[in-house]
């Protein structure tokens, strides 16, 4: 009987922990403006730009599901399909609600 051996390249780098805190800090930092522009325009009075609670719950599902999937990602002891796994979860679960959350109240109020 043949064993299988199973292999894996991961590719690491001396500045990785700099790239990736960059990264997650340039993304946070487009997340609170658009916070912030959502919140500049709470009070328009234009019926099709009034969205600003589903903006709201759209960032607190996005801040929520990466503050679960982050320490799960970056713990090196936690094996590659599990980073893999979880990573497409939060990803499926983010879109699902986001595009939910901003067209479904949309749609139903041209059919109804």
């Amino acid at each position: 009987m043949k064993e299988t051996l199973y292999t894996s390249d991961i590719c690491t780098s001396d500045l990785q922990v700099l790239w990736i805190s960059l990264l997650y800090v340039l993304k946070s930092m487009l997340l609170l403006l658009g916070a912030y522009f959502t919140h500049q325009t709470r009070h328009v009075t234009l019926q099709t730009l009034k969205d600003t609670r589903e903006v709201f719950t759209v960032v607190f599902i996005v801040v929520a599901m990466g503050m679960i999937c982050l320490p799960v990602i970056l713990v090196s002891r936690v094996g590659h399909v599990i980073k893999y796994a979880t990573a497409s979860l939060v990803l499926l679960i983010v879109l699902g609600a986001s595009l939910t959350l901003s067209f479904l109240p949309k749609v139903r109020k041209t059919h109804c």
